[in-house]
């Protein structure tokens, strides 16, 4: 085999992974547009949601936003003075929220 017929068996090799990498990317989309949002509100009318590592990132984003649907939280982290300072802001955004 020749350096040419290497070099063109690499491009193959590197097209098929490509689009087989875009397919799966575009099967993924399609099907994530076809498929409704998760409301959780609609789905489960309120209630209490369970939030561990909610001191900051994912977790406090998630917190501020099942407190917005009106959910009861029970919220657990490791750092107590950080879990206070998110209390605090949740409770000035949505001063219906008590902290225990």
């Amino acid at each position: 085999m020749t350096f040419a017929h290497i070099f063109a068996d690499i491009f193959v090799v590197l097209g098929v992974i490509f689009v087989n990498s875009l397919l799966g990317y575009l099967i993924l989309q399609f099907i994530i547009r076809i498929l409704k949002p998760l409301d959780l509100k609609k789905r489960y009318g309120g209630g209490l949601a369970f939030i561990a590592g909610e001191n900051s990132g994912m977790g406090e984003q998630f917190a501020k936003e099942v407190n917005q649907l009106r959910f009861y939280l029970a919220i657990l982290a490791e750092d107590e003075e950080r879990l206070n300072k998110v209390a605090k802001v949740i409770i000035n955004v949505y001063p219906q929220c008590h902290v225990i």
